[in-house]
């Protein structure tokens, strides 16, 4: 929503009787990167589309780019005050709204700032040319504070933990992964988003003025968030809405070429627009009746979890997407999470699972582990079982156990629950 509202701000900004406008988009940017960085990617191209406006007209864009950088110099401060603590101001985190995104930011926009005022005193040329120099000069502050953020938000991440979990997270599957599974849900997810992008280039080819750079934008914005969404599909949940508006003002605009009574022409457009939007894919092409495989969320509901909340509190060692649940269901301490920068904990729940039984007992003991729990109910194989077929997770998962581990709940359970024996 916040993508959403940003982008309909920026086409009223591009307006020069709307130039204060440009300021709400910044400050919205500032809002959507303290919440995440998840919208990153889509306002490059807002961002951009304020300096082409600048390099094209010089002087005539001097407000709008001032607007665009005040905005952008009392809300990002703000932003990062209100959601960063004092203790970490310093520490860059490429993940998340840190210093080093902070200082990219400030640069650019007080550089913008200077680039408007000089606006009257520049040719085309030299304003091309001090863009670059400022994109350039930004992205050097960048690099300069977080050289390893230039290897993605994940640098910090633990490789290891990198291929047993993360690579099997949905919402970081790449289209051609989701489309291995099955093309159905591919096809829902990429299929509106496409024709939401022919529609806005359809809407391109025959506008004039202004209406032609809003649609030219639009275009680029959703061509560049179908690029991002075929890495990672989670991507299509900020682009199918602004290609789905793209959609319904092509279908309205194919509806009235046949010149139907305005009912009709209304209902018409809504149907086409629903057969077409993610749900009418998703019912024409995703079977629902297909029988899918039990998976670990079959020993995550509390009544699986009901053995486990009944014993004294302890420190588990579980698979990594039991931790959260282990947390919130349980007295029960967890290592490992599905979280990112839980390197250290759930490095330990990996080589422990991973390990040999006997050296996953010392692992275990050292840690001050007191309970061990794994999901039997699941029918998708474990990575931590593909990866180490004599490791303990695999024999766990064939309903085996060794002798350093006594059962703490029923072998007939979903989830499997075990401590380590006294060495008494």
């Amino acid at each position: 929503m916040i993508l959403m509202a940003a982008f309909g701000f920026l086409l009223k900004g591009l307006d020069p009787a709307r130039a204060p406008f440009l300021a709400l988009v910044a400050t919205l940017m500032a809002l959507s990167m303290a919440i995440s960085l998840e919208n990153l990617p889509f306002f490059a191209p807002m961002a951009g589309a304020v300096l082409w406006l600048y390099i094209a007209q010089g002087a005539a864009a001097r407000a709008r780019l001032l607007w665009f950088a005040a905005g952008a110099l009392f809300a990002f401060p703000l932003f990062f005050a209100a959601t960063v603590a004092p203790g970490t101001y310093a520490q860059p985190a490429c993940d998340a709204f840190s210093a080093p995104w902070l200082g990219a930011v400030l640069a650019a926009a007080m550089a913008l700032a200077a680039l408007a005022l000089a606006a009257p005193n520049l040719d085309r040329r030299a304003r091309a040319l001090a863009t670059a120099g400022v994109a350039t000069a930004s992205l050097a502050v960048f690099v300069a504070l977080a050289p390893k953020c230039l290897r993605g938000p994940f640098a910090d991440l633990d490789p290891l933990i990198a291929r047993l979990w993360l690579a099997h997270v949905r919402e970081v599957m790449s289209l051609r992964e989701l489309v291995a599974q099955g093309p159905g849900e591919a096809i829902a997810l990429a299929a509106p988003a496409a024709l939401g992008l022919v529609a806005a280039l359809g809407r391109l080819r025959g506008a004039e003025g202004r209406q032609r750079l809003e649609w030219a934008l639009t275009s680029v914005t959703i061509a560049l968030g179908l690029c991002a969404s075929a890495l990672h599909i989670r991507v299509f949940s900020s682009v199918t809405p602004l290609a789905m508006v793209a959609l319904a003002g092509g279908v309205a605009a194919l509806v009235a070429r046949f010149d139907p009574a305005p009912m009709l022409r209304n209902m018409l457009a809504g149907v086409l627009v629903f057969c077409l939007s993610p749900v009418g894919f998703a019912l024409a092409f995703v079977d629902a009746g297909a029988p899918a495989p039990r998976t670990e969320a079959a020993c995550l509901t509390p009544q699986a979890l009901a053995p486990l909340a009944a014993l004294p509190a302890g420190r588990v060692i579980s698979p990594f997407n039991m931790g959260a649940h282990v947390l919130a269901q349980t007295p029960h301490a967890a290592f490992a999470a599905p979280y990112h920068r839980n390197n250290h904990g759930n490095r330990l729940a990996a080589e422990v699972f991973l390990a040999t039984p006997e050296k996953a007992e010392a692992l275990t003991r050292a840690a001050g582990a007191t309970l061990i729990v794994w999901c039997k109910a699941s029918q998708t194989p474990s990575p931590l079982v593909v990866a180490a077929p004599q490791g303990l997770a695999a024999m766990l998962a064939r309903g085996e156990a060794p002798a350093w581990l006594e059962r703490r709940a029923s072998p007939d359970a979903p989830l499997l629950v075990f401590a380590p024996r006294s060495m008494e």
